[in-house]
């Protein structure tokens, strides 16, 4: 089995960042491989660490939408976002004063368990706020072993996968 530690699966993220071609970077592998310490190595990278906004432990929820996580996560309070795919004016502001230029989300893959959340709908959330702020990327963390549903082809977008794999 192929070996790939945190810190090269970070190392690959860089250089995916430095290309500045993909947009969307999947981070994925078994549960219990170490994906958190990936995503926690990928954030002290140089690229990474000042212009970072953190989406984990939150309680994802359909009637807010990512934006509305987005919200949050920027410290804004969570009701934000009310209709899909808009985004405040004044959220893309902060985001841009605060120089956000990753957003990095761990376990995505709990994301399709909240209430309320479809497919079609987090994409387009995701893709609206791609397209708003051209200078971000998104990196997630994603257990494979972990029925979630296809939704690389709903992106629009160019989409990169790191595989984190550790022998057993």
């Amino acid at each position: 089995m192929v070996i790939k530690s945190s810190t090269r699966v970070s190392r690959e993220v860089k250089d995916l960042l430095h290309e500045n071609i993909v947009k969307f970077i999947r981070v994925v592998g078994a549960s219990g491989d170490g994906l958190s310490s990936a995503l926690d190595s990928i954030q002290t990278l140089d690229c990474v660490s000042n212009r970072c906004l953190t989406i984990s432990d939150i309680f994802f929820s359909g009637r807010i939408g990512f934006i509305g996580w987005f919200a949050n996560a920027l410290g804004v309070f969570e009701g934000v976002n009310t209709r899909p795919g808009f985004i405040p004016p004044f959220l893309l502001e902060f985001a841009r004063l605060r120089d956000i230029g990753v957003v990095l989300i761990d376990d995505f893959h709990e994301v399709f368990r909240a209430p309320g959340i479809t497919v079609g709908r987090l994409m387009f959330d995701i893709n609206s706020l791609l397209a708003a702020l051209p200078e971000l990327r998104i990196i997630i963390c994603e257990a494979e072993d972990i029925d979630s549903p296809n939704y690389v082809h709903l992106l629009n977008c160019p989409v990169a996968n790191v595989k984190l794999r550790m022998s057993r």
